[in-house]
């Protein structure tokens, strides 16, 4: 029998003959038990658990494919997320050949929008989670629905997509025969005695390379529903996809800036430089999620032959309701109502709100009897860390201890 001292050190407990034989014979009885028992159990169970004891103390085998969230956010190279998808069209693989560099960006894009996403979400019903069965799904398809959780999706994928590209241009991260600093023209609105120059964000880029990759699938989509006769859903959410799209890559455009600097003799701002620049995403990511809550209900319709997205209800006085009305460029649209986030629905990746966080007594969606669909919460006290008592050390250092302190909790049941 073996136990520890104090410091941790392996001793033998000494036992005389007598116990010795005792617990041989019961380690031999509970041998043979064992060994009856497998005979009845599929050798390939039996190869399962075994092999698990010698993966760092995690099984090698699962049933259940890894969560997308955590195959993106692990791989070291973010091209090998979208190139090593086996479901692109032929166009995507061509563009995955041709500008391996600019993919790269993409993945890095889809990183964003997964952490955007689940942070403005992490106090609502539909949190932003994704689907286990959905696996490595192209491009952080998050729900396979026609939702406005889906257009939530497709919106800040494109986002991020032209975010990190137009960055990417700006940081001389490609070759300058691709792309590098913005060369958008002067804007009218800039003072006369202001230079137009610097290094901005490349957004005219970002966008169109977002256009050619990300709609290149619901183009595909589109041409093989013509092929096959009449496949109006497949047409009804190519459109809407391609829609919600468009209507990230119209945000960032939109709260981009214009940013100056100053030159002159100690400061004296003489001479100003001007250039675009993105705005954060935290507030590209504000602005969708109240494109969002407003998003609009449509359906498809023919104008001219050409199939199109029209309001299905028409709210405004002075629309009149025998005029198909089309939803702006910029307002997110959906197909079909959000399902019931309250109940669990594996084959919708919808995982109820059971053990979510929320907030006692706030009246909004983070409050505990709306985000627990009003089962009740449970309340506990619980320790964090936090950083505490931050001093600035010249120069330019900031330097905090951390601090424990207990906090309620509550968690939804």
């Amino acid at each position: 029998m073996w136990w520890q001292d104090m410091n941790g050190s392996a001793c033998v407990l000494q036992q005389d003959d007598h116990d010795g034989q005792q617990a041989t014979g019961i380690l031999h009885n509970f041998i043979m038990k064992v060994r009856r028992k497998a005979r009845k159990v599929p050798f390939f169970l039996l190869l399962m658990v075994m092999t698990s004891f010698f993966h760092a103390g995690h099984c090698v085998w699962s049933f259940n494919p890894m969560p997308l969230q955590v195959y993106l956010l692990s791989v070291k190279n973010p091209k090998d997320v979208i190139c090593g998808y086996q479901d692109l069209s032929p166009s995507q693989r061509k563009i995955c050949e041709d500008h391996e560099d600019q993919v790269t960006s993409v993945g890095e894009g889809v990183k964003m929008a997964i952490a955007e996403c689940q942070h403005q979400f992490q106090y609502r019903r539909w949190n932003c989670s994704v689907p286990k069965h959905d696996g490595r799904r192209l491009l952080i398809r998050i729900t396979n629905q026609d939702t406005r959780e889906a257009a939530f999706t497709y919106a800040i994928t494109s986002a991020a997509v032209v975010w990190a590209l137009a960055r990417a241009c700006a940081e001389g991260n490609f070759s300058k025969d691709e792309c590098s600093c913005s060369r958008e023209r002067r804007p009218d609105s800039l003072k006369e005695d202001y230079m137009w120059g610097g290094c901005g964000d490349n957004i005219i880029v970002g966008t169109n390379f977002s256009k050619r990759f990300l709609d290149e699938e619901e183009n595909d989509n589109l041409q093989k529903a013509d092929r096959q006769g009449n496949q109006q859903v497949i047409k009804d959410r190519a459109l809407m996809n391609s829609h919600n799209n468009e209507v990230g890559r119209l945000i960032v455009a939109k709260l981009s800036v214009i940013e100056c600097k100053c030159h002159g003799v100690s400061g004296s701002c003489n001479l100003k430089t001007c250039w675009r620049q993105l705005s954060e995403f935290r507030e590209i990511g504000n602005k969708l999620h109240d494109k969002y809550d407003a998003a609009v209900s449509v359906y498809s319709g023919r104008e001219d032959g050409l199939l199109k997205l029209f309001r299905k209800k028409v709210t405004r006085s002075y629309i009149k309701r025998d005029i198909m009305a089309k939803p702006g460029p910029d307002e997110m649209v959906y197909l079909k109502p959000s399902p019931n986030f309250c109940y669990r629905n594996d084959r919708l990746g919808i995982y109820g709100p059971k053990g979510r966080k929320c907030i006692k007594g706030s009246p909004g969606t983070d409050g505990c009897n709306i985000l627990c669909c009003d089962r009740g919460y449970t309340s506990k006290w619980v320790t964090v860390e936090k950083r505490c008592k931050c001093k600035f050390k010249w120069c330019c250092k900031v330097t905090c201890k951390k601090c424990l302190s207990r906090v309620m909790e509550h968690t939804c049941n």
